[in-house]
């Protein structure tokens, strides 16, 4: 009810036209999504940044332009501000552990395997070869580098035992 509260207020005034989102107004609901998709803003930090946006975003609505606003595009960060762009992303990661997006599920099996155990070996290998010559009979042509490069691999799966 505090989201649609808050949406009414920015898009108050509908046109004579019918509704066309301005983009300030877009980029004012994404704000406020954004703060309220944080669990640890806090209510007010949220209720302040919403009567702000209100205020700027004094138009609500308005009816569509033929000259739409050009909106310049930020260049792509390259060299040191690259980066240094992507050094605060990576570090954006080490909040995970004290505040996670989501809460930890448990897994039912934690074990680990080995790779071989999960792979096809002799006679198994042998039968999924066979499996795969009936698949490309039986879509005919020519066969796909896939289907070549699986039937490979069985092969040395199979010869290995």
């Amino acid at each position: 009810q505090f989201l649609a509260r808050a949406a009414d207020r920015l898009l108050a005034r509908p046109t004579p036209s019918g509704p066309a989102l301005d983009a300030r107004v877009v980029t004012s609901l994404s704000e406020v999504a954004a703060l309220l998709a944080d669990p640890s803003t806090p209510p007010e930090t949220i209720a302040r940044r919403i009567a702000e946006l209100s205020a700027s975003t004094a138009s609500g609505l308005t009816p569509p332009t033929s000259h739409p606003a050009v909106q310049r595009r930020q260049p792509t960060p390259t060299g040191r501000e690259l980066q240094t762009f992507l050094q605060s992303g990576i570090a954006g990661f080490a909040t995970l552990s004290e505040r996670p997006l989501s809460q930890p599920v448990p897994l039912v099996d934690e074990n680990v395997v080995p790779i071989q155990t999960l792979l096809y070996s002799g006679r198994g290998a042998l039968h999924r070869a066979r499996e795969l010559r009936e698949e490309i009979a039986q879509q005919g042509g020519s066969p796909t580098s896939e289907a070549l490069a699986e039937l490979f691999d069985l092969l040395d799966l199979a010869a290995a035992d």
